[in-house]
């Protein structure tokens, strides 16, 4: 496997600040599946309404197959603008109680998924993460009449316990970059 660390390129904050040192960090990714946008729609209302810092920007062009999920760019009557090449960060956000915590999100890369798990298992190391969780959202045959299913899963059952899932099946899915980030850090304890 080629070097992780050449993956991402890291903020001077990452070394510089004791106070990044043991936040939890929540993780979502795009791409794949995201049923409803609420990857989406949760990366967006926290970045566009919490202060927050880019601590790690990894490298999408090793990331991401380009032409299976094509960049948008905007053709504006005789030139082209605005060209969106997807982004896949590391932040620090702090909420409205001053309660600071890293979000990792943006596109779900397409290669080098052991090698992207294991870049982001040299941070959460570095920065001391104490707690991850992501989210995810797939589609399931339900009438809108219906409630919704959860699931919850992880290596914490002291955490998941109260959450009220009575759904447990087992099921053999299409694996996501969240499923095997998952597995990688329980692994790796």
């Amino acid at each position: 496997m080629l070097d992780p660390q050449s993956l991402y390129n890291v903020s001077d904050s990452i070394s510089d600040d004791p106070s990044l040192r043991g936040l939890p960090l929540i993780a979502g990714f795009t791409g794949f599946v995201d049923a409803g946008h609420v990857v989406a729609q949760v990366r967006d209302e926290l970045l566009g309404s919490l202060d927050h810092e880019v601590l790690a920007v990894f490298d999408t062009d090793q990331l991401i197959d380009y032409r299976s999920r094509r960049p948008r760019i905007t053709f504006e009557e005789d030139h082209l603008r605005d060209y969106q090449p997807p982004a896949l960060e590391l932040q620090v956000l702090e909420d409205g109680l001053g309660e600071r915590f890293l979000l990792l999100s943006g596109m779900e890369p397409d290669l080098q998924w052991e090698r992207f798990c294991a870049a982001v298992g040299q941070l959460i190391s570095a920065l001391e993460v104490p707690l991850v969780t992501w989210v995810h959202s797939l589609p399931m045959p339900v009438p809108h009449t219906r409630p919704l299913g959860v699931t919850v899963h992880g290596n914490r059952g002291d955490l998941i316990e109260g959450m009220g899932s009575a759904w447990r099946p087992t099921a053999e899915l299409q694996a996501s970059i969240g499923h095997l980030l998952e597995l990688r850090l329980m692994e790796a304890g």
